[in-house]
């Protein structure tokens, strides 16, 4: 009678440690972990766009890569239409992916894991000015948490529209608003879990590009915002979470240094550096913790690239991407490559 008695009452206190644990673990990815995936995809998006924008400009160049084509201004205006009207840009389509690895060694919340992202859009001009496309992204997360043991993943299809204007012959401004259907599967011991969610994001940039010789120059400065919505659910153990809503918003200015080459074969060759500061002034959530939320609101990341234009349709490019500079608990690390092709 006792040791059954006794028995009971291990079996009771195992369940709740389990409830709790997975309870504590759940509420940690929702509350602390998936604000920072959202700041990450923005950074890639960002960096996807700016891409997109060096793309168009090069489209003006000369096949030395020195002279800009002018815009066409009207009568009146600057330079006479005859003189200036460019290739027409028809069909541009591009495929990029990109993968690696983030880490968080802060005390109570120390986390580590993998994530993806593999993006391809279409665009066409409207004119001279303005650019239109359409853009799909699959994403994907693989975390372990060290301080509460335990995994999650999310995979994730978006679609939405981006543009681009030429506000001058140099300065360009993207934009892209994008939603994401994401799946998402966490685990705690013997616990498990599943939920859906829903984000919108949208990222605004502008670029200057500025020349010297062979060197080009481009400042820019963008803003970024997200709203994620995980859906209320009940676990593998009973336990009902609420649905929660996570925001993130940052401010980012950079520049970026490139120097082009174009060898005897018509190939050119352009290696650059580029470097992003981040003010984080939006990183909230509805989910509830235990675990310390991070609270830093600033962040470095340097990319280092080299673009490949083989001929006037298709170019290649190739990155890596270190963030987390101005943090002493976090370091992320990105690679991947882009091919574009235009018709």
């Amino acid at each position: 009678m006792l040791r059954s008695i006794v028995a009971l009452a291990a079996g009771a206190l195992l369940a709740c440690g389990l409830q709790a644990a997975s309870a504590q673990e759940f509420n940690e990815i929702q509350a602390v972990i998936k604000p920072q995936l959202a700041l990450e995809r923005a950074r890639e998006l960002r960096r996807i766009m700016r891409n997109r924008s060096a793309e168009l400009l090069h489209r003006r160049m000369d096949p030395d890569g020195q002279d800009i084509a002018p815009l066409f201004y009207g009568e009146g205006g600057q330079v006479p239409a005859e003189d200036t009207s460019p290739e027409p840009i028809g069909v541009n389509l591009w495929l990029e992916a990109s993968g690696g690895r983030l880490e968080d060694n802060a005390p109570l919340r120390a986390y580590d894991g993998t994530q993806f992202i593999v993006t391809a859009g279409a665009d066409r001009s409207f004119g001279e000015r303005l650019i239109l496309g359409v853009l799909g992204v699959h994403s994907g997360n693989d975390i372990d948490n060290v301080f509460v043991p335990g995994s999650s993943s999310t995979r994730g299809l978006g679609a939405g529209g981006y543009g681009a204007v030429f506000l001058t012959d140099t300065v360009i401004m993207t934009g892209s608003v994008l939603h994401i259907w994401t799946d998402n599967e966490a685990g705690s011991g013997v616990v498990t879990a599943a939920y859906d969610s829903r984000e919108w994001t949208g990222n605004l940039a502008v670029t200057s590009y500025h020349f010297s010789g062979d060197w080009q120059f481009a400042p820019s400065v963008g803003i970024s915002y997200s709203q994620e919505r995980d859906d209320a659910y009940t676990d593998s153990f009973a336990t009902f979470n609420a649905a929660s809503t996570t925001r993130t918003g940052s401010v980012s200015f950079g520049a970026k240094a490139a120097y082009t080459h174009v060898m005897d074969n018509g190939v050119s060759v352009e290696p650059s550096l580029e470097a992003e500061g981040e003010w984080i002034f939006e990183r909230s959530t509805t989910a509830t913790s235990s675990m310390a939320p991070d609270t830093s609101d600033f962040d470095a990341s340097v990319t280092a690239g080299i673009d490949l234009a083989i001929s006037e349709a298709v170019s290649l490019s190739f990155s890596g991407t270190v963030s987390g500079l101005a943090r002493s608990d976090y370091i992320s690390t990105t690679g991947g490559g882009r091919l574009s092709v235009s018709f």
